[in-house]
């Protein structure tokens, strides 16, 4: 069983991620430090699933177009924006805070591929791509 901090503080952390992509700072943004202030802990209820899943497809959509626009040969585009684009359907089908974690889970493990963004005490602006296109297959 995944404690509910466990789950909270992975989804603050995925949101703070997020925002900071384009922190002119240079570092994580802190808690509240985004647009709405959905990067927090508290955000992440039961009672908020909708909240959530607006919060997250945003996160969501802003790594996604970091990694089609700034990480991803052109040949490789339509392959792997397609793939992204699953997470955001398996969201919206998401009822529970649980599947939503592992959504979050599953997402970091390909935003990873593309985008390297360290811990809490890292600037946000170290970001390294591995070496996606050399991974890819198409199918």
């Amino acid at each position: 069983m995944i404690s509910d901090f466990k789950m909270e503080f992975e989804y603050e952390l995925f949101m703070r991620k997020a925002f900071s992509l384009d922190n002119k700072n240079k570092k994580l943004i802190d808690r509240y430090d985004d647009p709405a202030w959905l990067a927090a802990t508290h955000v992440f209820a039961d009672e908020s699933i909708c909240l959530i899943k607006a919060a997250v497809a945003y996160a969501i959509a802003i790594f996604n177009s970091h990694i089609l626009l700034e990480k991803i040969p052109l040949s490789h585009n339509i392959i792997v924006q397609e793939e992204l684009e699953t997470y955001l359907q398996k969201l919206f089908d998401a009822t529970t805070k649980l599947e939503i974690y592992n959504i979050i889970k599953q997402y970091n493990k390909i935003r990873q591929t593309y985008l390297k963004i360290y811990d809490t005490t890292a600037p946000a602006a170290n970001i390294t791509p591995k070496q996606p296109h050399d991974q890819l297959s198409p199918q």
